[in-house]
């Protein structure tokens, strides 16, 4: 009988893929609260690379040292008043009921340490999603002069899919897995069982997948379900076989719904770009390709990176984030 899917397990410090480092960074970040600092931190990374795995991680190691957490997932469009109302109604109205309520980020952040739990060792603010803030590159330097006039100590981690260039804020990039960390993390979940995936197969689904860990585990996991129960080797041949079908789950969990909200001018360049070069365009080729002013074409890649659908390779060079996505975009164009 084939064992429950390896690859739906929930991710726990050591299920999240490739991530070490990273864990070690903000486990370290966590001792500096404990300590009586308060730091700040943007986690940035492309879509599925794990940065709520992360933060979500975070909250757990934390809460165990004792650290009073607010985790807030910061809702498309919302302002920073709006978010500093939403921060008071959730975290400290409950708490304090008597205190008037407040939509100023420096007055939050004084008042959240005294709607902390007794006895706790520090104060931890993690904002996801960070970027979907109204003017989010405006609001979030906002937010840092708040944290710098507040007269409390509030650490604060947020998690973004663009690159916020703001010389004072220290980032932790999410980069992708390479093969090393591929097969450690096969290996780790086929361990109990009866099957083993073939390196060829890592390898290609790698390749495919650009090494979005997400995007990874869930091709990993839809193989598995279409093996028979009598095989024991996933193989290559295997993961192409079942691709057609793999690709219609991911459309429709995944792709369909950021294809759909991505405006006509950068639908063109993605289709543009899924039948070019997989190993990356420059921008200038792009641009001549779509018959677009060069300013316009850098404009609209800026909103691509921003989204996370594209990366940057090198200067002026860009790739679809993932050889999947790039297949879907062709299969659309």
């Amino acid at each position: 009988m084939k064992m429950p899917n390896p690859f739906l397990r929930p991710e726990t410090e050591e299920e999240i893929i490739g991530m070490k480092e990273e864990v070690r960074a903000l486990d370290g970040f966590i001792n500096r609260i404990s300590a009586g600092q308060a730091p700040i931190l943007m986690v940035h990374g492309v879509p599925g690379s794990g940065r709520s795995a992360l933060l979500k991680h975070m909250r757990t190691v934390a809460e165990r040292q004792g650290i009073s957490i607010v985790f807030i997932h910061v809702e498309h469009g919302e302002n920073i008043e709006e978010l500093a109302r939403r921060i008071f109604n959730e975290a400290i109205a409950p708490v304090l009921p008597y205190k008037k309520k407040t939509s100023d980020f420096t007055e939050l952040l004084d008042t959240l340490p005294s709607a902390a739990r007794k006895g706790s060792f520090g104060n931890l603010l993690i904002l996801d999603d960070i970027d979907s803030l109204r003017k989010s590159e405006e609001s979030l330097k906002m937010l840092l002069v708040s944290m710098a006039g507040s007269s409390h100590r509030v650490a604060l981690v947020m998690s973004s899919t663009r690159a916020f260039r703001i010389n004072e804020l220290p980032t932790l990039e999410l980069l992708p897995i390479d093969e090393t960390q591929a097969k450690d993390f096969v290996a780790k979940a086929l361990k109990d069982s009866h099957m083993r995936m073939g390196d060829e197969c890592i390898s290609t689904i790698l390749a495919d997948t650009g090494g979005n860990p997400r995007l990874f585990r869930d091709v990993c996991m839809l193989v598995y379900d279409s093996m028979k129960e009598h095989e024991l080797v996933i193989s290559q041949a295997h993961y192409l076989s079942y691709l057609p079908s793999i690709m219609a789950v991911l459309s429709m969990e995944w792709f369909g719904a950021l294809f759909q909200k991505t405006p006509k001018r950068e639908r063109a360049i993605l289709s543009v770009m899924a039948q070019g070069d997989e190993n990356g365009m420059h921008v200038s080729d792009i641009s001549r390709k779509v018959g677009r002013p060069m300013g316009e074409t850098t404009a609209l890649m800026g909103r691509l990176l921003d989204s996370g659908q594209v990366v940057r390779i090198d200067r002026g060079t860009y790739r679809i984030f993932a050889g999947l996505y790039a297949k879907y975009v062709m299969q659309r164009s």
